[in-house]
């Protein structure tokens, strides 16, 4: 299996020559200081070479072949997902050690994997409460499963004989990675599992099944000696990340261990030429990154690791040699990694392989996992990362995108309800990864709903209900409750809706359904209930919000100026907020001047400076019939200095003021007299 390398990120990098591996006694020979051939080839990560060495001793003498040759015979396949002969080696290794010195832990879970993967649930299931047992676990982890993806084919672009897998969206069409023939004279090969180096392809998504794959091509010979794998692109199609060996001045790059880990690197798009600019700070000689996902906003980069969390030291990641992990950091606005990278965290990660996640447009998180119970092999789960990820259980996408085999490298797209997955699941070829297509299915439901004062529980007569679709500001459903305050509403239930309901007198209140309801675990076929609660608005009539909002420390306006000042706007900006959560509510804005000038030439200024404030608010997004406003000049002081009176410069300030009134009333606007008699 050609991804396995990408799976565990670490391998390393030598030509195969023509001709087996000569057969030599193993058994005994691990626990000397000479290694063995199986030995150096497994530790060298050199996985399928090993199971030949292996596999041969114990044909030869299957008494003979020590625990730790078993273990590892039964991790190459496990590693290369020949599950088969995982489950035969660990299963004799557990039945030599029954009743004797127990195993590791992660023994009994790979053996219960690759034993659902063979379809025996019951002996499956045994190992798996052995694992529990060792691993102090009580109960096992509950998933919720989903049914809601059907229509599963596999894509007509796979070559038989050759692994098809990690597709990503490349402007109208996909690009995929793929060990098929390349053409090239040198076949560069890992040793992992003896098949050639990756490289990736292009396609075009409206004719999947008559256009043959393209080679990507950068701008130097790069790719023509390493892996190139699991891409992601930025919306405007510039700048993509992808995963590819520790290759730099033409050579390899390793440890004194000899493994070239992994590196993502970032390529931009130059004058229709894609130019590999530089590998992120995330890179490191002493572990490995790889299979890079964005954001929706493309300001954090997912991607997976073998390395322990540098940064929380007390909570460990898992990773390492069996194990890799799922990871953030941030990007800035040219696209670069910036701050620390963090593990996730959530029921996400485990002791075991985390990898290939991907984020929708709708902040969903898909990954593939073969450490949470599953149907065998990797199986692919979601969590949404607009929800608190300590508070969430993993959504398991089902039996018709997970299989016994390997599922992973899941993408999708939010508006088609359609995406792509990887899996090995083809009986006439196990060995290789095909792509498969899939679609979501609707979930058609018809919604009883109410609206109710939160605060008595009374139903609300003729409130409107407004329904948007992802990321749209225009509802394509809209109703008023009846007299029993009731609406009824007939929805996709998976198109991620939010709906907005208003009614004069109270605040307007916008839910998002899937925070209502959780899709994964909802009956189609059967009608939902919604009662959704409005807050009324507060009985603010009169009183002055410019306390409230602390806006009367503001200076607005310097001496004898009428534009706001930059410092101002802050607070103001806290105001418009209000102004549009009420959406009743109706503002008298009231501007005060110190005495110093003519009061004409004050009560001027004050009504100019009202009037870019109201101006102000308006281009924020507020309309203008809400606001009304009145010049006071120097008529309204909050203090003793008027004219002819000596004052201090912030006595004289303190005068320089605006009011924000609230007018319940709608009668015309008060004058500054009647303002001065309210203070008092």
């Amino acid at each position: 299996m050609i991804k396995k390398v990408l799976l565990f990120l670490v391998f390393t990098v030598f030509t195969i020559c023509p001709g087996s591996a000569q057969e030599e006694s193993i058994g005994s020979k691990t626990d000397t200081a000479k290694k063995s051939r199986g030995d150096r080839a497994y530790e060298d990560y050199s996985f399928m070479l090993a199971i030949d060495i292996y596999k041969k001793q114990l044909e030869k003498d299957p008494e003979g072949i020590s625990n730790e040759s078993l273990l590892r015979l039964g991790n190459a396949y496990y590693f290369n997902a020949n599950y088969a002969g995982a489950a035969d080696a660990y299963g004799r290794l557990v039945n030599r050690n029954e009743g004797g010195s127990q195993l590791d832990k992660e023994v009994y879970f790979r053996y219960a994997r690759s034993l659902k993967s063979v379809d025996n649930p019951q002996l499956s299931e045994q190992m798996m409460t052995e694992y529990m047992k060792l691993a102090g676990i009580a109960t096992s982890e509950k998933y919720i499963h989903t049914n809601r993806y059907a229509e599963i084919e596999k894509e007509s672009f796979n070559i038989k004989t050759w692994s098809d897998f990690a597709p990503s969206y490349y402007k109208e069409g996909l690009i995929f990675s793929s060990d098929r023939d390349t053409g090239n004279l040198a076949r560069y090969r890992h040793t992992w599992n003896a098949r050639d180096f990756l490289d990736l392809y292009v396609v075009n998504a409206d004719s999947l099944s008559s256009i043959s794959p393209v080679k990507f091509k950068f701008d130097s010979d790069f790719t023509s000696r390493v892996h190139e794998s699991s891409s992601v692109f930025t919306k405007d199609g510039q700048t993509m990340y992808f995963t590819g060996n520790d290759f730099k001045d033409g050579r390899y790059r390793s440890k004194k261990d000899g493994i070239v880990r992994l590196k993502i690197y970032k390529a931009k798009l130059m004058d229709g030429v894609w130019k590999i600019q530089q590998d992120l700070s995330i890179n490191s000689k002493d572990y490995s990154v790889a299979h890079p996902a964005l954001s929706p906003d493309e300001r954090t980069l997912y991607f997976v690791s073998d390395a322990r969390d540098p940064v929380n030291l007390e909570n460990p990641g898992e990773g390492g040699l069996y194990g890799t992990d799922l990871f953030s950091v941030g990007l800035d606005e040219d696209g670069n990694t910036t701050g620390e990278q963090r593990l996730l965290g959530g029921k996400i990660n485990t002791a075991m392989r985390e990898t290939f996640p991907f984020v929708s447009e709708e902040g969903i998180l898909y990954f593939a996992s073969d450490g949470h119970e599953g149907n065998g092999g990797l199986d692919i789960y979601s969590v949404d990362l607009n929800i608190d990820l300590e508070s969430q259980q993993l959504l398991h996408l089902g039996d018709s995108i997970n299989s016994p085999a390997d599922d992973f490298s899941l993408i999708f797209d939010s508006n088609t309800r359609k995406g792509y997955f990887a899996s090995n699941r083809d009986v006439e070829d196990p060995l290789d990864d095909n792509i498969y297509s899939f679609v979501e299915k609707s979930c058609i439901q018809n919604i009883k709903g109410t609206v109710r004062d939160k605060l008595d529980n009374r139903l609300l007569i003729g409130a409107t209900v407004r329904v948007f679709a992802y990321e749209s500001e225009d509802p394509f459903i809209s109703t008023i409750t009846d007299e029993n305050g009731v609406f009824n509403l007939t929805l996709d239930r998976y198109q991620g809706n939010t709906v907005r309901v208003l009614i004069q007198g109270y605040q307007t209140t916008e839910t998002f359904l899937t925070e209502v309801w959780d899709i994964r675990k909802t009956d189609c076929s059967k009608p939902m209930e919604l009662d959704l609660y409005l807050e009324p608005e507060p009985d603010l009539c009169e009183q002055d919000l410019s306390k409230l909002f602390k806006l009367d420390d503001v200076i607005y306006f310097d001496f004898d100026k009428d534009i706001i000042k930059k410092e101002a706007e802050k607070p103001l900006l806290e105001f418009v907020e209000a102004m549009l959560k009420y959406p009743s509510l109706k503002i008298d804005i009231y501007s005060h001047t110190d005495s110093r000038g003519s009061k004409d030439y004050n009560k001027d200024l004050s009504t100019r400076r009202a009037k870019a404030t109201v101006e102000f608010i308006v281009s924020k997004g507020v309309s203008a019939d809400r606001l009304r406003y009145s010049g006071c000049g120097e008529e309204s002081p909050v203090n003793n200095c008027v004219d002819g009176v000596s004052c201090s410069r912030q006595k004289h300030q303190d005068n320089r003021r605006s009011e924000f009134i609230i007018n319940c009333e709608d009668e015309p606007i008060m004058s500054c007299d009647g303002r001065l008699n309210i203070q008092e």
